[in-house]
């Protein structure tokens, strides 16, 4: 497997994890959130692409804005081993 890349199964999982932690919300909110927060460049098909896991290599900033946005770690993202923690971001 070329270096970077993930096994088609892993990126088709962390698909299924990010379309269930955006539910109900629109894609354009979730990018326009993720941008304004975190300082991040994301397309509405970067989004896309990643929830049906047509990404070729993964993008440690894009999937660690998504992670804070969903105050989830980059762990349960990416193995679902870490159960879903909801973390305390930015709330003081």
């Amino acid at each position: 497997m070329p270096e970077g890349r993930l096994p088609v199964d892993d990126v088709k999982v962390i698909g299924q994890r990010l379309r269930k932690l955006r539910g109900d919300r629109s894609l354009e909110l979730v990018v326009g959130d993720v941008e304004r927060l975190y300082g991040l460049r994301m397309t509405r098909q970067t989004l896309v692409n990643y929830e049906l896991g047509q990404i070729s290599k993964l993008d440690g900033q894009k999937l660690g804005g998504l992670a804070a946005y969903y105050e989830v770690s980059t762990d349960y993202l990416l193995s679902g081993r870490d159960a879903l923690q909801r973390r305390r971001v930015g709330r003081g």
